[in-house]
């Protein structure tokens, strides 16, 4: 039997999939948000119990017109693999090329001084039969941080306190390969499915005096299945993932010490000779169940998942070594409405909330718990499209409300702190494209946000020098006003058979609009991100 060439390249995408490595970030202001929320929920590779505290952003770094218009369903929304079969059902693949650069002075402590990223990634979903389905997506990327960062940690700013950093603040070159992917099957009338996904990343230091080198494995399985009653189709599921990182750093012909952060809490310095080694391993997990259906003309999908972290840090290279414990205990819910209005228009709605109480438990301290945190976030974002006929114009206005609420209190010592900061980010994104003769489509946006935060802090100057370097800078630029705002372009071309080609660049801005800082700790200036993409998408 001849196999057709589309066949063979989908299977090329796909079928790695099953072995699995995934979640590249951007280089962009917000790597969260680089793709639409539709197309990251599938994702075994999500952790589970953690927020990530991150730099305000202007939303979607990618065109609102590049994947069409928003899916919903038990797939797409609630992550479920069971919904595959019936979320996929259409063949499309994509070849994206990108080059983004990150720089600026207003930043976070353990935030690089810049970053360049150079990634490839491709990804393709076909409907094989009515009864099978995949879906399957591969990035590899290399990021530069010059000037670098003193984190050690890949994840400087999650919900755990315990960070590891040292002076040295040298540059990094980050690589990354991820792959991961997505099956489903119809069987009568039950919908089962499979997401497995690896991501690897090998961080290493570019000529210095201190080696620092950082590597990470994180696997990932997601198990789901779905059952069809009456009109509401019901759905089970349940996701795991564990993350390994191994930290070293030693002196080569420079000195440097490091510091394992804990919480708000003034550390001792540890030496790097003999070379310092630590490592720390994260189990995160969920289950969830999901409800999908159709009222009249509208398309729902709501779901529900408690969610769960355990993290364990350890220094010594010796069996059943004293740890550092981190235990994050959460939930998490979300809904998506989509409803077309008239002939041309599309309303969706998506909405997510996610809560966590966190213990964090340092080996050598004796009094049990050091740290605590009650964190939640949600938000609501209803876009409008106008969708593109054989010709003329199209268009999408998105409105969107964000709030966040952290409270983090170090209990241990003899001069236990807390903090508390909650923000509240309207947003509104503006898209406009209009077709241009029979093949190309030219489009261009705005976005805009908000952040406007209220916040009870201590006196950082009456705090230790770790304080003052690490966590007051921090927040203080969460404490302060803000307003992101992102341009974009992109140009779409289609041939006479299936290809279309694309290019888009966007740029965005992030500044504090306070006029007075908060402290004298507090960042100043700006910070940009700017990127280019291009790629071809097969249907």
């Amino acid at each position: 039997m001849a196999l057709r060439p589309r066949a063979v390249l989908i299977s090329i995408v796909l079928l790695p999939t099953l072995y699995g490595l995934a979640g590249a970030q951007s280089a962009g202001l917000d790597p969260a948000h680089e793709l639409p929320y539709w197309m990251r929920g599938w994702s075994a590779l999500h952790g589970a119990a953690d927020l990530p505290r991150r730099l305000p952003g202007a939303g979607a770094a990618t065109s609102s017109f590049l994947f069409d218009s928003p899916r919903l369903g038990s797939f797409w929304t609630a992550g479920n693999p069971g919904g595959l079969v019936d979320g996929v059902r259409d063949t499309r693949s994509d070849f994206i090329f990108a080059w983004s650069r990150q720089r600026g002075d207003y930043r976070r402590p353990l935030d690089p001084g810049a970053a360049r990223l150079l990634q490839g990634q491709a990804q393709a979903w076909k409907g094989f039969s009515p009864t099978f389905s995949m879906l399957g997506r591969v990035v590899f990327d290399q990021e530069r941080l010059d000037p670098g960062t003193r984190a050690d940690a890949s994840a400087p700013y999650a919900s755990s306190p315990f960070v590891t950093i040292d002076t040295s603040g040298t540059g990094f070159r980050r690589t990354r390969a991820v792959l991961e992917g997505a099956a489903g099957w119809k069987l009568g009338g039950w919908g089962l499915g499979v997401t497995v996904g690896f991501d690897a990343r090998d961080h290493t230091t570019i000529l210095s005096g201190v080696v620092r080198r950082i590597r990470l494995a994180t696997p990932g399985l997601l198990l789901g299945a779905t059952r069809r009653m009456g009109g509401v189709e019901v759905g089970v599921q349940g996701r795991y993932r564990q993350k390994v990182e191994e930290i070293r750093v030693f002196q080569r012909s420079a000195a440097t010490h490091v510091h394992q952060l804990a919480g708000y809490r003034e550390v001792e310095a540890i030496a790097t000779q003999p070379p310092y080694y630590r490592r720390r391993e994260e189990n995160s997990s969920a289950f969830g169940v999901s409800l999908a259906g159709q009222l009249g003309k509208t398309t729902w999908t709501l779901l529900a998942e408690k969610t769960r972290l355990r993290e364990g840090l350890w220094r010594q290279q010796i069996n059943e070594p004293a740890r550092d414990r981190w235990d994050a205990d959460g939930w998490k819910a979300g809904a998506g409405f989509q409803r077309p209005m008239g002939s041309r228009g599309l309303l969706t709605v998506h909405a997510s909330i996610t809560s966590l109480t966190g213990e964090g438990d340092l080996s050598t301290d004796s009094a049990g718990v050091i740290f605590v945190a009650e964190e939640s976030a949600w938000d609501v974002e209803a876009e409008f499209r106008l969708l593109p006929g054989d010709r003329g114009w199209a268009g999408t206005a998105t409105l969107g409300i964000a709030h966040e609420s952290r409270d983090r209190r170090d209990v241990g010592g003899n001069s236990p702190i807390g903090t508390s900061v909650s923000s509240f980010s309207p947003s509104l994104a503006v898209e406009l494209g209009r077709s241009v003769g029979e093949r190309f489509f030219v489009a261009a946006g705005a976005a805009l946000s908000f952040y406007g935060p209220t916040s009870a802090l201590p006196d950082p100057n009456n705090r230790g020098p770790l304080y003052q370097t690490y966590p007051a800078p921090e927040l203080d630029l969460s404490s302060s006003r803000a307003t992101p705002v992102a341009f974009s372009l992109m140009l779409k071309y289609r041939t006479a058979r299936s290809a279309t080609f694309w290019l888009s660049g966007r740029t965005e801005r992030l500044s504090s609009t306070e006029s007075v800082p908060i402290s004298s700790f507090s960042p100043s200036g700006s910070r940009t991100a700017t990127s280019f993409s291009g790629g071809v998408i097969l249907r």
